[in-house]
């Protein structure tokens, strides 16, 4: 509940009902832009977790001139957007302009209000500042080790995308019977600290320019708590799965195999 309410922050307040919510896809977010440009894992992480917005026709989404943290998109239905000069146009989900934001300024500068039914996606400001799928959480290395040549190489092979270090299967395992018990995110959390690279993943993904939130996570309890357990969950097998497939090394492969066949 935390995440909802910190995802909607920052929207219209004026409305005098309850919104519906609805299902995000992978493929609705694939075709926003520049939200395409993230990973799979990431956009796959994020609807897991989240919703979009559903309002009536005749409400107004927000309002010229109101401050905003969020960038707004429209997934279903049609809008009128109007400036303060009352010049206005219509925009549906099936245009081509529907692909970016409505608004994504730190105030808005037009009024929108629906037409019809529509359905719309709140997320971060900070989307507007990613280039491509390269854009990577930056590496704090201290000023005591910066001449480290082991560090450097790590942190190299870090930007490249070059790190062949396979996921313990085993964690995956874990997580997943024990969040059939119901456990907490503490729980969660000493599972997956057992395995460095997924709790790096995961505080990578946690933050992502697609959630809202004041201050970027740094630990592992922070990155599921803003993911969510379930989402938590699909992402650390999907990363245990996926490192198993890249592996490189002989026997990694052959462990693989002889577990497959038993």
């Amino acid at each position: 509940m935390a995440l909802m309410r910190s995802f909607f922050k920052g929207q219209n307040k004026t409305n005098s009902f309850t919104p519906l919510v609805e299902e995000i896809t992978l493929e609705s977010l694939k075709k926003l832009i520049p939200i395409r440009n993230l990973s799979d894992e990431k956009l796959e992480s994020f609807a897991l977790e989240n919703k979009a917005k559903v309002l009536p026709a005749g409400e107004i989404i927000f309002k010229c001139n109101e401050s905003s943290n969020a960038a707004t998109y429209l997934l279903k239905g049609t809008v009128s957007l109007s400036d303060s000069k009352g010049k206005s146009f219509e925009v549906s989900a099936t245009d081509a302009k529907a692909k970016f934001p409505l608004s994504s300024g730190l105030k808005h500068t037009t009024t929108a209000t629906s037409k019809s039914e529509v359905s719309v996606l709140q997320v971060s400001q900070k989307i507007m500042s990613i280039n491509s799928e390269d854009h990577k959480t930056e590496l704090v290395i201290p000023d005591e080790l910066k001449n480290s040549r082991l560090l450097q190489s790590f942190a190299q092979h870090f930007y490249d995308d070059e790190l062949d270090i396979p996921s313990l299967p085993n964690v995956a395992i874990q997580l997943r019977k024990a969040m059939q018990k119901d456990i907490g995110i503490d729980e969660a959390v000493k599972i997956i600290q057992l395995d460095p690279v997924i709790s790096a993943k995961l505080i990578e993904v946690a933050n992502c320019p697609l959630y809202v939130a004041a201050s970027p996570v740094r630990s592992c309890f922070e990155a599921v708590k803003r993911i969510g357990l379930n989402s938590t969950r699909s992402l650390v097998i999907s990363l245990s799965i996926k490192n198993i497939f890249k592996s490189t090394l002989d026997y990694q492969k052959k462990s693989f195999k002889k577990k497959n066949e038993s």
